[in-house]
């Protein structure tokens, strides 16, 4: 929206004739800051967090927003990487798995502290053995007026890595009642591409 700004002075005698300028309000958009690296190894039972210091603030909306988007771009595997996430009252959350795609969507605008929460928690897994690195960009919606502005793109990234493999399959024969142990596979083998060690 715009104002009009009326300039009138006065010597103590008459008045001077009325002046105008005009001032335009600019709607600024919703701004999230983003960055993390973290990795993923392949095979790994607990999804990891993209980005838990994602930060998104606004300057002039109130404080709401009224919807956000996730969306794994560069390396992207279809039907294979997942993104997960911790469901907040207000706001509806859908994957689609086929674009890797999670967006955020609200009927009434919610609080930034509320988006931040969902985006804070959205983690990656993968079923796919693909090591290319996933690049992940955020944007956040205030749905001002006319405007409706996207935030900038911020911009995290997964590095995937192999995990842990184990290769087993022999067949041995133990005799009942027998004092002597039996190797259960003498050719079983463990590889690990990012780890010298193992845990368990």
């Amino acid at each position: 929206s715009s104002r009009t700004i009326s300039w009138v002075v006065n010597d103590g005698v008459a008045n001077s004739s009325a002046q105008s300028s005009s001032l335009t309000l600019v709607h600024a958009a919703p701004v999230v800051v983003a960055g993390a690296s973290v990795t993923y190894e392949t095979g790994s039972l607990a999804p990891v967090k993209l980005d838990a210091g994602l930060t998104v603030t606004d300057a002039d909306s109130s404080g709401d927003l009224t919807s956000a988007t996730v969306q794994i771009g560069t390396g992207f595997v279809a039907n294979a990487d997942v993104l997960t996430f911790t469901a907040q009252s207000g706001i509806n959350t859908t994957y689609n798995s086929a674009t890797g795609l999670l967006s955020l969507t609200t009927t009434t605008p919610q609080s930034i502290a509320a988006f931040q929460a969902v985006l804070d928690s959205v983690a990656f897994s993968t079923t796919s053995t693909s090591t290319t690195a996933r690049a992940i960009s955020w944007t956040v919606n205030d749905g001002a007026g006319t405007h409706n502005t996207n935030s900038p793109a911020a911009t995290s990234t997964v590095n995937v890595e192999i995990g842990p493999h184990i290769t087993a399959g022999a067949t041995v024969a133990f005799s009942g009642g027998s004092a002597t142990p039996v190797a259960l596979d003498s050719a079983v083998t463990l590889t690990d591409a990012s780890n010298t060690n193992l845990t368990g």
